[in-house]
């Protein structure tokens, strides 16, 4: 068993990744919290991209954490173009391997498929070892708007080298350690993520009432939604949603917190809909802000195509807020039907709808699931806990 006290060293390692904070999303989240509590005991390298407001520089104890390894700045924090991967991807690699030789780095850590060929690159050049963090798979969702055929068969192909080459492969979830299974690292561990209990915790009603206030709320109840305004989060079928429930009843108004690609799709459909008094969209808030925001709601909804965890479902439940999702990716880890929230059909509005009424109208039924998801919160969702978990496949990887 790993012993984060009695280290026998302070490991040096690295991260060269696509996003960090203020960059915020499940990799983004996952990234930023490992990196802060294995700083207090090792020695923590990331290098990113430039991102606008944000220092070229910091350090924080162990943490150091360079934003200039792209040609370009950052400047929108929910998307980012092709243009602005691509063209880092050479700067990252230059910088991470400086970094190497000048810090003497014993282990790299990828997160996802860009940051793998980084690292598979870095690991020819150097021997340095590297553990690979996935939270996706299925590409062509996440990637939607990417239509050759010769792409996806590239990347696909280029995908397994990555994971073959890695020495500790992880999972956040087990349909993503199937996944590793199937491309043949069978070997590959499961550490899902956790919730920051800090920034996503229940609030009082006099908190909550603010809330509303804050929001221009006047509807008895209102649908939460935290999401980037991609299609394969599936807001474009909430939206769809709200139009069924808007047909039979005004007391349910939803609130989409996010921004993207998708936004003048999402636009186009409330006008469509005529829903310009009953679903909103917030735009970005700030990551440590935006747990009021949920906990204020009745219900969270995020009807997914593909989710390889989903971390923002776990930080509803430790809101107090009762969730639905669809029963994709790793959301089955979690989301036990009327246990821990309600699965709805993947992109059908009318059983979307059908879900929202029932957890609005059965209070008890509500109640029974925001008991049941903060008792599992608590005993499986700790980032102190997985933070160690991670620490031993580094030990790991170096042996």
């Amino acid at each position: 068993m790993y012993c984060w006290i009695n280290k026998k060293h302070t490991m040096k390692i690295l991260m060269p990744v696509l996003h960090y904070h203020p960059v915020i999303g499940g990799f983004e989240i996952f990234i930023k919290t490992v990196c802060e509590k294995l700083s207090k005991t090792d020695d923590i390298f990331v290098v990113t991209g430039k991102v606008a407001s944000c220092p070229r520089k910091e350090k924080k104890q162990g943490l150091r954490i360079y934003r200039n390894a792209s040609l370009y700045e950052l400047k929108d924090y929910s998307y980012s173009s092709y243009i602005y991967i691509l063209t880092m991807i050479p700067f990252l690699f230059l910088y991470s391997w400086f970094l190497i030789k000048k810090e003497k780095i014993e282990v790299l850590h990828a997160q996802g498929f860009f940051s793998g060929v980084i690292c598979l690159l870095l690991k020819k050049v150097t021997g340095v070892p590297y553990v690979l963090t996935i939270q996706s798979a299925d590409f062509t969702i996440y990637h939607s708007e990417i239509k050759f055929n010769a792409v996806v068969h590239w990347q696909s192909a280029l995908e397994k080298k990555v994971y073959k080459e890695a020495k500790i492969c992880h999972a956040v979830s087990f349909d993503l350690q199937k996944h590793f299974a199937n491309q043949g690292r069978s070997d590959a561990a499961m550490i899902p993520n956790g919730v920051e209990t800090d920034i996503f915790t229940p609030i009082d009603s006099e908190k909550k009432e603010q809330v509303r206030k804050k929001l221009n709320v006047t509807t008895r109840y209102f649908v939460s939604c935290l999401s980037r305004l991609q299609e394969k989060n599936g807001t474009h079928t909430l939206v769809e949603a709200m139009a069924v429930l808007a047909k039979k009843r005004k007391d349910i108004s939803c609130y989409i917190i996010g921004d993207g690609v998708e936004r003048q799709r999402i636009e186009q459909l409330i006008k469509e809909h005529s829903l310009e008094d009953s679903v909103f969209l917030v735009g970005h808030i700030l990551h440590n802000e935006v747990g009021e925001y949920i906990a204020a709601s009745d219900v969270f909804v995020r009807p997914s195509l593909a989710e390889g965890f989903g971390i923002v479902y776990i930080e509803a439940m430790a809101c107090d807020v009762p969730i639905i999702a669809t029963p994709v990716g790793g959301i089955v880890d979690f989301l036990k039907d009327e246990e821990t929230g309600l699965f709805c059909e993947v992109e059908n509005p009318q059983d979307l709808a059908d879900k929202i009424e029932k957890l609005v109208d059965n209070k008890e039924l509500a109640k029974k699931i925001v008991i049941n998801s903060r008792n599992m919160i608590e005993k499986q969702y700790s980032w102190d806990s997985i933070t160690k978990e991670v620490g031993t496949l580094y030990e790991k990887a170096v042996k």
